[in-house]
């Protein structure tokens, strides 16, 4: 029970740092933050290709019986959640 609801939490932590630029490329070409938001966190298509490459894993965690009505809420909460 405990894998089926730290494993979203973990994953969407981890989608973020892959697949966004690190605070030291901000830093250095001063990316303000209006332009990330823009880019990652408010953007539709960005938040589709992050579930998209989170597939596989929600496969895996399925096949492992890791999905349940409580870990999808959490998937679905953190923003990684598609039908597969």
């Amino acid at each position: 029970m405990v894998l089926s609801v730290a494993a979203p939490s973990i994953l969407a932590q981890m989608a973020v740092l892959m697949m966004q630029p690190p605070r030291e490329i901000k830093r250095t070409y001063n990316i303000p933050p209006e332009v990330i938001a823009e880019a990652y966190t408010e953007n539709p298509q960005h938040k589709l290709e992050t579930a998209e490459s989170l597939r596989k894993v929600r496969q895996l965690c399925r096949q492992l019986g890791l999905m349940n009505p409580v870990s999808k809420r959490i998937w679905m909460k953190a923003g990684i959640w598609a039908e597969d």
